[in-house]
Order: structure tokens, then sequence, then C-alpha cells
């Protein structure tokens, strides 16, 4: 699907050329169809609680962005802290409005938003914060928690009255300017601010629109949380940049019903809507039969995949489960990106169902792409295709000592192109905060290099993966890799095996990682698990442990299940494999059953 860089994106070329920025984009938007929908929030999923046309976000960016500039100057961050409703999308824009660049984080409602925000305040000093009067009142209640907020003025976009839009003074913005920070997941370490600049969310945008194809008939629903970049991009800023509608709603619906989401495509027809795997699982695990007679998802034409392990085995399910309710399998796209590419950069084919290829685990385990003989075989590793690179983008797969790999040979993936961000963000000696061109880690991350094209500089992903007929398929993270006796075990094999082991684990669940034991490296395969007997425990125990070990070759040195909700998560679901690690290590997993290979079982 690769394609030549178009000389002005397309998808804004009719509305104006010239838009190099988001604020152009919408005001050009707003100029040419105001009254056109744009936004439907649910309440609850259901009900329309509020709606926003073109018109209607450029009048309500212009009046919060009036209000913003009263204390924030261009270039300045302003932490950007709302529920996911249409306040988000207005605060952000109003951000974009006054040229401030807007941080996302959490709705302040949990200790885990309260841990990440302070994460994110730790890193970014922001001259102000955007919010909504009731978060205000729960940030005033915890000023204590968050001393990194007590200086900094706060605007409540509820009461910004809508008339204030006269006020606003348009700000000179360029293209190379940064548009906002999307903070990573901080699966692997700590989240780290990625400075994207409008170029960055322009180019990827248009990769969206070709890789997806909206026309004037296409509709979005989205329930992802709107600080991450899938939610962000995908949710609220594609619908701009495409001239489409999008239905949200509030991802703690999704959780509670999963159900909703597919009611919500079939309702209003959408055509667009994506999640990482395990929504798609949990859909499949939560629906009965009869839950499937009233939906119609004949309109669902991209359902796209992403942001963790594409399992090719929850692919084949969602289809035959969902036939006939209309879903066709050709409608599954998948996809690779991650927050320092701004999101996507690689897609699969609008026109084909995804792509899947049978290896050989033993040759995977020796760092080696071999095709198994027989698919179907037990011991073979099936791997989903995340699609082909688009439009000027560079994807090179890169070997440890940084020499470009062969098709079908696993390495590092390299990413360099328009989307790849401008770096990290990072606190200045003197207790300012200021964009990190010289810091180390941009350095590292932001500058490689590769002997043959020395003029291109390479974002080294930390993931591996090949290509196979110009697919890109994902082993894992590097940083996660497990080297048992020499051989590669890859953690998402693992947890795979483990989850169908015993019906008392809960799907998508657990997490496998490594430890030294007495200088030997080993591994350890945490599951979280519901059972009230004892002699469930142990038989899911004995059974995880039979799985990994025919599977891989290789006991793994300790079992634990753990309580529910106790295998620690990024905030967008990722599962946090070192964080277990340590916490396995500190004693501190909420374990209820440890089994040691060197051992008999005991409580813990």
């Amino acid at each position: 699907m690769t394609t030549d860089t178009p000389k002005q994106y397309r998808a804004i070329r009719g509305i104006d050329a010239n838009a190099d920025t988001l604020v152009g984009v919408l005001r050009a938007r707003a100029r040419a169809h105001p009254e056109r929908p744009l936004y439907k929030f649910l309440k609850r999923a259901r009900d329309v609680e509020r709606s926003l046309t073109f018109g209607g976000l450029d009048e309500r960016a212009r009046a919060i962005a009036a209000s913003i500039q009263e204390t924030a100057e261009p270039g300045d961050c302003a932490a950007v802290i709302c529920p996911n409703d249409l306040s988000f999308i207005e605060a952000f824009m109003g951000c974009q409005y006054a040229g401030v660049i807007p941080v996302p984080v959490p709705a302040f409602n949990s200790m885990q938003s309260l841990e990440r925000l302070r994460r994110v305040l730790g890193t970014v000093a922001p001259t102000c914060v955007v919010t909504t009067s009731a978060i205000d009142e729960r940030l005033t209640a915890n000023a204590d928690r968050l001393p990194e907020l007590r200086t900094a003025p706060r605007l409540c976009v509820d009461e910004t009255p809508d008339h204030d839009w006269v006020r606003w003074s348009p700000p000179e913005i360029a293209g190379s300017d940064l548009a906002f920070l999307q903070f990573t997941s901080g699966s692997v370490s700590d989240p780290k601010g990625v400075m994207i600049s409008h170029g960055n969310i322009l180019h990827n945008l248009e990769m969206l629109q070709v890789v997806f194809r909206h026309t004037d008939e296409s509709r979005i629903v989205c329930w992802l949380p709107f600080f991450h970049d899938w939610g962000l991009i995908g949710g609220l800023l594609q619908p701009i940049y495409s001239g489409i509608e999008s239905i949200l709603y509030d991802p703690f619906e999704f959780v509670r019903k999963p159900r909703s989401w597919l009611e919500t495509i079939s309702r209003f027809g959408a055509t667009v809507s994506g999640a990482p795997n395990f929504a798609y699982d949990q859909c499949i695990e939560t629906m009965a039969a009869e839950d499937c007679v009233d939906l119609d998802l004949s309109s669902w034409e991209v359902a796209i995949v992403g942001a963790e392990p594409i399992r090719a085995e929850t692919l084949d399910r969602f289809s035959k489960k969902f036939a006939t309710c209309g879903f066709r399998r050709e409608s599954f796209i998948t996809s690779y990106g991650l927050a320092e590419t701004t999101l996507i950069v690689t897609g699969g084919d609008r026109d084909a169902a995804p792509r899947t290829i049978a290896i050989d685990r033993a040759g995977l385990e020796g760092g080696r792409v071999e095709v198994a003989a027989n698919p179907d075989d037990p011991t073979a590793v099936r791997l989903v295709g995340c699609g082909q690179v688009l439009l000027d983008q560079q994807v090179r797969i890169v070997n440890e000592n940084a020499t470009p790999c062969a098709d079908m040979e696993i390495g590092e993936i390299w990413v360099a192109g328009p989307s790849v961000a401008q770096g990290y963000w990072r606190s200045g000696s003197s207790g300012s905060h200021e964009p990190a061109e010289q810091g180390e880690a941009n350095q590292i991350q932001f500058t490689t290099t590769l002997p043959d094209i020395p003029n291109t500089r390479f974002l080294p992903t930390g993931d591996q993966g090949f290509f196979h007929e110009n697919e890109l398929y994902v082993t894992g993270r590097i940083k996660d890799l497990i080297i048992v006796s020499g051989r590669n075990l890859y953690p998402e094999d693992i947890e795979r095996v483990a989850r169908e082991a015993d019906p008392i684990l809960r799907r998508g669940k657990g997490a496998a990682f490594s430890v030294n034991v007495a200088g030997v490296e080993q591994y350890v395969v945490a599951h979280e698990a519901d059972f009230d007997k004892e002699d469930e425990g142990d038989a899911a125990i004995e059974a995880i442990r039979s799985a990994v070990t025919s599977a891989t070759g290789v006991t793994p040195w300790a079992i634990a299940l753990v309580n529910a909700g106790g295998i620690p998560r990024t905030s967008s679901g990722k599962v946090r494999r070192q964080a277990a690690r340590q916490m396995f290590l500190a004693n501190e997993l909420p374990c209820q059953r440890i089994w040691h290979s060197q051992s008999s079982r005991s409580n813990h």
C-alpha cells in the first residue's frame, strides 16, 4: 500500500490547501460547513448528551483560547485535565487556538490517575490548567498531593461563556511548532512526554485517511481514552481532519458492558471503529448468542486492531461469532504504531482480511523465522501481520550491529519519516521545563542513522519484528524478551499459551517475565484467576505448567495465581511486565497461590 507523498494533504485539499496546523484545518472546516455534525457524546452509551458541529467547536475553541491567553503565552504548556467527554476536545482545541501546548492527562477520578498525573507534572510544569468545575473541586480537595499545581491558574471550560470568542486574538502558529505533548503508556518504563508538532500530526492524520479511505458518509464510534494517542487522534482529531462525524462515549461504559460498543456501532450505522485486541476478546467472552440477535454490524467497514499484540485466534473467533450480525472478516484492519511516531506506522489493506503466518516456535526461539510445515501444529506460532508501510515513512528491520536485516530475519524495528516526533520533553537544569533537543535520550532515540543512508534519522522503537512480502510482523518488546538456556522466549507467546490452559484464568490478564536465580535466568508466569476451591487453583497451576512447558520446552521457575486486578497495567490497558516482575521479587504481587519448580505449591 506504499504511496507517494501528496503535494498537499488530500483530505483538506478542497478545503484549504495551505492549512498546515490543527487550527488551520478546523477553521477551514468551520468556514466550509459550519453546521455539519462533528461529535455526538452519549450518556451511558445510549442517549445523546451533547453534540458539536464544526462551527460550534470553532467558536468554543476561540472562546476558551481567549481566556487561556490571559494567563499563558504561545509555547507555554497547559495541563488538560478533563472528563472523557466533549469538554476535553473543547479544552484541547482551546489550547491550540491560544498557541499553547496542551498536555492531556487522565481526569482525576482514582488513585491510579492521580499517580499518572503526578508523574506527568513531574516532567512538565504547566503554566495553567484547563479543566472543568467538577474536577477543579477534586484538585482543590487534594492540593496537598499535587504541589505542582498550587501556583498554576485554572480555567474551567464549562464556565467559559460562548460569546467570549470575540476576544480571541489569533496567534502566529507554524507547522513546525509543537501541537501537543502525548505521554507514552509506560509499559516498560516511566511515561515520557513525546513532542508532537503540527506537521507530525497532520502527516499522521493523512496516513489514517489513506488507510481508512473516509468519505462524507463515514462515521466513527470511539470509547477509547482521549488522553491516549488512539482516542485523541483516531476519535477526536481524525474527524476534524477528514470532515466526518464521531460518536463518542466513556471508556468505563465499555468496561461495564462490552456489548455497548457493538450496540452503538449498530445503532448509528458506524463505518469505522477500533480497539486493542482485548476489547474484541471481551465481546466474545461476555456476549451470549441472544445478545447478538438485534445487532446489525453490516455497516462496519473498518474494524481497527492495534496497540497491543494481535491474536489470530481473536480475529477468528470474533469473525465467526458475529458473522450472523453482518460482520465481515475483511473489515479487520491491523496496524502498528507508537506514541513516538504520533500514532500509526503501518496499516493493513482495507480490501482484504489481515495476513497471518505460522512459524516454527523452535526457530523463533533461536531468532529465526521458519514457516511451519503444518500451520495447525500446536508447536507453531501464528502471527498476524500489521500491514504495510504508508506514504513516505521508512521502516527498517535492524540487527544488533545496526545492519539492516533481510526479509524473514528478526531485528529491531526502526522508523523514519514526517510522523516521527520531535523528541522527548524533559526538565531544565534550572527548574524550568523546555524541549530537550540535545538530551541524551533524544540523541539515541530520535537521531540514530544507518550506514547506507547516513542523512536519514531513524527512531529505534524497542520493538522486534520482521518483514515478509512487504508485510510487517511484530514479535515483541526487546526489554521484555526472556532468554533461557540461549533460547529466546517471547512473553506474549507464553501468556497466550497460559491463558488457554484453564477456564478460571482471566483472559488477557497474565504476565510472563524473567528472574535471575543463582546467576541463571529463569522465567515466571503470573496470571489473574477467579476460583473458590483450593483444588481449582492447584489444577490451574498444573495446567499452566504443562501447557507452557510443552510449548516452549522450558519449565517455568514459578507460577503465580494473582487476585483480580493484581497484574499491573498502563492506563491504556497494556501489561506492565517489568512492574509485575518488580512486585513479584518484592513480594508485593497480590498472589493467591504460588508454585515453584524447586518446591511444592504454597500459599503466598
